[in-house]
C-alpha cells in the first residue's frame, strides 16, 4: 500500500504506513524472525525519505529519520504470487561469474515460515558498481504445492537513490520445472538524464 501512495505522490501517507509497520514490529504486533520483509520496507522507506523527506517533514523529523544508506544503482524486487513455490534465481555478472539464491523449503525453511506468517513473498537484490555492465537474471523453478503455475514479479529501479529513478515492472509465469530458465538482462550502468 505505501508503494501505491509513493506511485501516485502521496508520500506522506506512504511513510505512513511504513512507520505503522515498525511501529507494529516494535510493540511486538508482528514478528519477521529472519529480517527479510524488515530489510525490504526499510530500504523503502530510506529511499522515500531521502528523495522526499524535505516534500513532508519537518527539520527536526529528519534529523530523528536520518539515515545513513546512500546506495545509488540498480535495484531487484522479486514478488511471487505462491509462497509455496521453490525456484533458485541466478545472477551472472559481466565476466560470466555467478551466485545464486534458493527458494527451497531444504535451503530456506525459516525464511519460508516468516513469509507465511507474515503473508509476503518477496527478495530484494542490489547490483553494486563492482561489476558495471549487463547482468543476466535466470531462474530454475522447482515448482509448488499445487497445480497452478507460480507469477514472478519484478520491479527493476535504475539509478535507485536518485531524483530520477526509473521503474520498470515484468511479471513472469513459471510453469516448466527443473530448467534454467533466461528472464532478462539489466545494466547496472548509471544513466545519464537529460531536462
Amino acid at each position: 500500500m505505501a508503494e501505491s501512495y509513493v506511485e501516485n505522490k502521496q508520500f506522506n501517507l506512504a511513510a505512513s504506513m511504513y512507520s505503522r509497520f515498525n511501529y507494529l514490529k516494535q510493540q511486538g504486533f508482528l514478528s519477521d524472525d529472519k529480517g527479510e520483509f524488515s530489510a525490504l520496507l526499510d530500504s523503502e522507506f530510506k529511499n522515500l525519505l531521502g528523495l522526499k523527506g524535505n516534500d513532508f517533514l519537518t527539520t527536526r523529523q529528519r534529523k530523528k529519520l536520518a539515515s545513513n544508506e546512500d546506495f545509488k544503482g540498480t535495484r531487484l524486487v522479486f514478488e511471487w504470487a505462491d509462497s509455496e513455490a521453490e525456484f533458485e534465481l541466478q545472477f551472472v555478472n559481466p565476466e560470466n561469474r555467478f551466485f545464486s539464491w534458493k527458494h527451497t523449503a531444504v535451503d530456506n525453511e525459516e525464511i519460508i515460515k516468516d513469509e507465511k506468517t507474515l503473508g509476503y513473498s518477496a527478495k530484494e537484490y542490489r547490483l553494486g558498481n563492482t561489476y558495471p555492465g549487463e547482468w543476466q537474471v535466470n531462474i530454475n523453478y522447482f515448482g509448488n504445492k499445487s497445480i497452478t503455475p507460480t507469477y514472478l514479479k519484478v520491479a527493476i529501479y535504475r539509478n535507485y537513490g536518485e531524483p530520477f529513478r526509473t521503474k520498470e515492472i515484468k511479471v513472469f509465469k513459471l510453469m516448466t520445472k527443473n530448467l534454467n530458465q533466461h528472464l532478462f538482462n539489466v545494466s547496472n550502468t548509471v544513466e545519464l538524464v537529460s531536462n
